[in-house]
């Protein structure tokens, strides 16, 4: 899931000029103007997809995730920045740079500006934005392999054990 979020920022990084952080870091923040980023509700579609057969020992595994998108930006201007972020991301280099990555765009929701109250006095400019996006995860999956099968062979007062190698 990380490398699908690292995939996320770098593609809005690369369509806006504002800084773009992961929310809910323990650091402190940037000065404003800057976007958040977080995936949540996270779930998997479908089952597990496995590649034909195991490569030394090591099994190919997949699978697809559905998540929710969650963009914030803040500082004056948010709301105009995230609508700008929505419509480049919708842009076909961006949607294929996700694509390679395994990370899919599934739709767009509303922008809404919810401004923050900060120091008790002062409201921030905020702009949040949800999008539906769907992912992949690859990984391997250690295989035991069965290299020789022993088979009991009993025949009244004839035993013996038959070993197979594969």
């Amino acid at each position: 899931m990380l490398s699908a979020q690292r995939a996320i920022r770098d593609v809005v990084a690369s369509v806006t000029t504002w800084p773009v952080i992961h929310a809910d870091q323990n650091a402190p923040r940037p000065n404003v103007p800057y976007i958040t980023l977080r995936l949540a509700s996270v779930t998997r579609v479908g089952s597990q997809e496995q590649a034909q057969g195991p490569v030394l020992d090591k099994l190919a595994v997949s699978d697809v995730r559905r998540g929710t998108l969650m963009l914030a930006a803040y500082g004056a201007g948010a709301q105009t920045e995230l609508t700008n972020v929505s419509l480049f991301l919708g842009l076909s280099q961006p949607k294929q740079q996700l694509y390679t990555q395994g990370v899919t765009i599934l739709d767009h929701l509303s922008i809404n500006l919810i401004p923050v109250l900060r120091d008790g006095t002062l409201h921030e400019e905020r702009a949040v934005m949800d999008s539906y996006v769907s992912f992949r995860l690859n990984y391997e999956d250690t295989v035991h392999v069965i290299e020789t099968v022993e088979v009991p062979n009993n025949l009244g007062d004839f035993s013996e054990t038959i070993t197979i190698n594969l």
